[in-house]
């Protein structure tokens, strides 16, 4: 018998009790005191786990990320303040050049947390074209400045009129 989701949550949550109750407590046991299927008490408990691990794993790595990004903040007014005295050029490209290289090294770690997504190459552009029109403007585009596109699909599709009389 296949459960709502509403009943999945409320069994997720009886479990979830079970587990404050009595930390390290079994499927089995869980399965016993809810009076259930063992095989899917321990399945839900599974899912639960996982569920808690990857929650205290995101929020490890969001504490961490804080804090990076706190020195960070507490460097770039050191760097700044050194930029904008009267101290040597060289120092000044020093700190210059080490803002820049910290600020590239906390949007790496970022990106690679899964905060922002790397898509190079890609340009995404919103339009209100029907494909048609998308079509037509591709076609005059094609046609205004020569493209290798437009002479490589005309040899496909049969259109070349070379050789024909």
């Amino acid at each position: 018998m296949k459960k709502s989701q509403a009943e999945l949550d409320k069994i997720d949550l009886e479990i979830r009790r079970l587990m404050v109750r009595e930390p390290g407590i079994s499927g089995r046991r869980c399965a016993v005191l809810l009076k259930m299927d063992k095989d899917f008490i321990q399945k839900r408990k599974k899912k639960i786990d996982r569920a808690n691990k990857e929650s205290i794993k995101r929020s490890m790595i969001e504490k961490d990320l804080v804090e990076l990004e706190n020195i960070y903040r507490s460097m770039s007014l050191d760097m700044y303040e050194i930029i904008t005295s009267s101290i040597s050029d060289n120092a000044k490209i020093f700190a210059f050049n080490a803002l820049f290289k910290a600020r590239k090294e906390l949007i790496d770690v970022k990106m690679d947390a899964g905060i922002f997504r790397r898509e190079l190459g890609k340009l995404e552009v919103e339009s209100d074209l029907s494909p048609e029109q998308s079509a037509l403007i591709n076609i005059a585009i094609d046609k205004l400045y020569g493209t290798k596109r437009s002479k490589r699909k005309t040899k496909r599709s049969g259109n070349d009129t070379k050789g024909k009389a």
